[in-house]
């Protein structure tokens, strides 16, 4: 079973609409910005979350969020197992320069600052090679 990490992540209120605000329209760009945009997660978690519409706060919403994850990690389905795939998917590769969208890119150009030197990115860049061989259709996230 894959382990899901329970820290509080904080949530820059600059990138996203009061979370009270969110409706049917509006709740999967604050997904995409949340997790990173990622079609599995939209088509799996939106049916969940509206009925549990307004969220007090951005915590709320993610811990709606954390035991369905949960539960898809825990899974022995198949089904299971590559729609959690296809979730971790969307989130990019550790010191990505090419970011989507989401908290990711602030993340990923923190965590390339702090590397500097072009055989860091290079080590790094063979780190999530040799993850992603070792953990087929997986990244290091």
């Amino acid at each position: 079973m894959m382990e899901l990490n329970q820290a509080k992540v904080p949530i820059p209120s600059s990138h996203l609409p009061p979370a009270s605000s969110l409706t049917a329209d509006t709740l999967p760009a604050a997904l995409s910005t949340l997790f990173n945009p990622s079609p599995a997660l939209e088509s799996y978690i939106v049916p969940y979350l509206l009925p549990h519409t307004p969220f007090p706060s951005y915590d709320e919403l993610v811990a709606l969020v954390r035991p369905k994850l949960r539960a898809l990690a825990s899974s022995s389905s198949d089904r299971d197992i590559s729609l959690l795939h296809d979730i971790l998917a969307a989130h990019p590769r550790l010191g990505a320069k090419k970011v989507e969208g989401g908290l990711s890119h602030g993340e990923q150009a923190g965590l390339r600052a702090g590397l500097g030197e072009d055989t860091e990115m290079e080590e790094l860049e063979r780190l999530n090679e040799e993850y992603e061989r070792l953990y087929e259709g997986l990244r290091c996230v």
